[in-house]
């Protein structure tokens, strides 16, 4: 923040401006993490679900668990 006001220190209505811009992008972020949440657990399922089908139909059971993999 200092160095953004020339190296003069910022005034506290400047401070306040800056705070209050970043707390509306803030929940702005919140907002919209809260509306992928449900996207994503359904995305976690649907893997998950084409995992044990994949699994499921591997001859002999061949079949190392992607899934389990990447999540390590």
């Amino acid at each position: 923040v200092y160095s953004l006001y020339d190296g003069k220190l910022p005034t506290l209505k400047e401070l306040t401006a800056e705070y209050d811009a970043l707390k509306e992008q803030t929940d702005d972020e919140k907002t919209k993490l809260a509306e992928l949440k449900p996207k994503l657990t359904d995305l976690k399922h649907i893997r998950y679900n084409y995992d044990i089908l994949e699994r499921d139909a591997a001859p002999n059971g061949h079949h190392i668990d992607h899934h389990l993999e990447q999540d390590r």
